[in-house]
């Protein structure tokens, strides 16, 4: 009895030992370093420029060829997974308005056709943060695939009524880099801003004929939390 008492007791000890271990390993390390292990959300609105190009299969002939720059929008939200203080892996979920202007060149006469892009985004990032360039502010650098699926598109215009001139995919995918600056206003909130290129990895549209990008160049605004 006196030996099952006097081993819960040295139990209780070195539990103790270890409570303060952490603590004062907590202390050395600083709230900087705790607060960057803790997994955070985000919510993410992006203005950005939706730019599409148009490539011809047949050099000879221009069949196709692509309409402008036009506005976009992505949005989102996100949850930052922490692999080491200045490394994290983020997955969420955004939505995507972009455009995809056509133009058909057929003998002397042409035809186009302009849509509102939408899209259902699943972004795997990983951003890279630097040391604090001044107190409270670091940069940081991003980079990921985004899966994507296409939702039902809106016809804007088009020259020829009732003829649908281009089709684009269900299912594509994005490459993502960019960068910025990252400011913590708290211990527990931070704001990032910073520009980003969304490139159009496997193609938004293809026809007999030519084949279609659509790229983004956007502003960042971030709120971690």
């Amino acid at each position: 009895m006196l030996e099952a008492a006097f081993s819960s007791y040295i139990f209780m000890i070195s539990i103790k030992k270890y409570v303060i271990a952490v603590l004062v390993l907590h202390g050395l390390n600083g709230p900087e370093t705790a607060h960057a292990l803790a997994g955070r959300f985000s919510i993410e609105l992006s203005p950005a420029l939706s730019i599409n190009k148009i490539y011809n299969f047949n050099s000879n002939k221009i069949a196709l060829k692509d309409r402008g720059i036009a506005p976009g929008l992505i949005s989102g939200l996100a949850y930052h997974f922490p692999l080491r203080a200045h490394c994290s892996v983020s997955a969420g979920v955004s939505y995507a308005l972009g455009h995809m202007g056509v133009i058909t060149l057929r003998s002397a006469s042409e035809a186009y056709e302009t849509y509102l892009l939408q899209s259902i985004w699943l972004p795997i990032l990983c951003r890279l943060y630097t040391s604090e360039i001044k107190l409270d502010t670091s940069m940081y650098f991003k980079l990921g695939f985004i899966p994507s699926i296409g939702l039902p598109s809106r016809p804007i215009s088009s020259k020829v009524k009732g003829t649908k001139l281009v089709s684009t995919r269900q299912f594509n995918g994005w490459m993502h880099l960019g960068g910025g600056v990252k400011y913590d206003f708290s211990l527990t909130n931070s704001l990032m801003v910073g520009i980003s290129y969304y490139g159009d990895v496997s193609g938004i549209m293809h026809t007999e004929e030519a084949y279609g990008h659509n790229h983004f160049f956007c502003l960042d605004i971030c709120l971690l939390f």
